[in-house]
């Protein structure tokens, strides 16, 4: 695996790439807003853009309203927005499948009542993948949003992986995980504190005294979501292939009780690990807000971590707002934006912050923060078509291995 990881690592972000976060630009006055708390009266100094940007705003709020595919998701940063700028913001009922799918059967029957896309990768690309989304980069007027060549995490537009003309789909925040994958619980109960600190590596869970004891979702169904790519890159396939064949690891569905059957299992006990959890990720949360005893692993393994890319930014195609549309692709992505992100969302996104550099830490708990700017570190140029890859090649080897070794539940 060592061999692999060489490899992987010039590709990702890897934990060892995120100096970068630490790094602080210099000031932008000129062509950003005052950043501030107080969403009724902002000071503006956009200068270079002032009256392309007023015009935008005063479009924006004569339309009065933007909608929100977000699969239910409300975050505080919508409320501000909406407040700062006078406009009623609306979001999308239901959960992310429902969303997307009513979403498409609107559009073909001539039905366009969304204006952009908030939702995870997966419910994302399905737009994408029914031509559903406009370009982003005409609507973009802030020049240190087309230019991240200072006060970005990444000195390039990070558009998604399978975004094949590079122009649907971009993202607002990083989410850097404890570990490379985003979901990593164990039972408090059936794990000892010395078992616990004994996970020192993703290797020590091939080891004897987890088989039969870890617990999975459907890779071959894709219920893992992105963590289903990232084990393919960083792990490689020889582990995925050990814990296969090797650990008699349990397995769920996807969707509906799916969701319940896996986060009972590792409740009750009948698992002392639990991954690839996917959408059974919030379900998780809500156990252990429950003080039912489950909890995510909490220290770093050997490996590394990685910083990935989250909140899709996507305007939907013939939007019916879309001077509003692109008042929030431009804002969120702005200096303010982003500082707002790291002050109201902290709690409700507890492993994002904001992708550039050059705003404030705000409510960003110590540990993110501290992964996010280590001292020292190296920052290794993210490879889109080594994600893009790993996403393709990843589907068809679990449908085969579940299916021969009977894994499918």
């Amino acid at each position: 695996m060592e061999g692999n990881m060489r490899a992987i690592r010039k590709f990702f972000i890897v934990f060892a790439t995120l100096a970068i976060f630490a790094s602080a630009c210099g000031d932008d006055s000129s062509t950003e807003p005052t950043v501030t708390s107080d969403p009724a009266a902002p000071e503006q100094s956009w200068t270079p853009v002032q009256a392309e940007w007023d015009a935008l705003v005063a479009a924006a709020q004569e339309e009065g309203e933007l909608l929100v595919l977000a699969g239910g998701t409300e975050l505080p940063i919508y409320d501000y927005f909406s407040d700062l700028f006078d406009i009623k913001l609306t979001i999308s009922p239901g959960g992310s499948k429902e969303v997307v799918s009513r979403v498409l059967l609107e559009r073909e029957n001539g039905i366009f009542d969304a204006d952009i896309a908030m939702l995870g990768p997966s419910s994302t690309r399905r737009i994408l993948a029914a031509g559903g989304f406009a370009p982003l980069e005409p609507l973009w007027i802030l020049p240190d949003v087309l230019d991240r060549s200072e006060g970005w995490a990444l000195d390039f537009i990070p558009w998604d992986a399978t975004d094949p003309e590079q122009a649907y789909i971009s993202y607002a925040v990083a989410q850097v995980a404890t570990n490379f994958m985003t979901q990593l619980w164990y039972n408090t109960e059936t794990v000892s504190q010395a078992e616990l600190d004994s996970i020192v590596s993703w290797d020590s869970l091939l080891e004897d005294r987890w088989k039969s004891r870890i617990l999975i979702g459907d890779l071959s169904a894709g219920s893992a979501g992105a963590d289903q790519a990232v084990a393919w890159l960083f792990l490689g396939q020889e582990w995925l292939e050990k814990l296969l064949r090797d650990m008699d690891v349990q397995v769920t569905g996807r969707g509906g009780t799916e969701i319940r059957e896996y986060c009972d299992i590792l409740a009750r006990g009948d698992a002392d690990i639990a991954f690839f959890a996917g959408d059974a990720g919030d379900c998780l949360e809500e156990a252990q807000d429950l003080s039912l005893p489950v909890a995510e692993i909490p220290h770093t393994f050997q490996e590394g971590t990685i910083a990935n890319l989250r909140s899709a930014l996507a305007v939907v195609d013939q939007a019916p707002h879309p001077n509003a549309a692109a008042l929030w692709m431009n804002w969120i992505l702005s200096k303010e934006g982003q500082t707002q992100w790291n002050l109201l969302n902290a709690e409700a996104e507890p492993q994002r912050l904001a992708l550039r550099t050059d705003v404030p830490q705000g409510n960003i708990k110590d540990p993110l923060w501290n992964r996010a700017n280590s001292e020292g570190l190296e920052y290794v140029e993210e490879n889109i078509e080594a994600n893009a890859r790993a996403i393709e090649e990843v589907g068809p080897w679990a449908v085969a291995i579940f299916q021969e070794l009977g894994l499918n539940p």
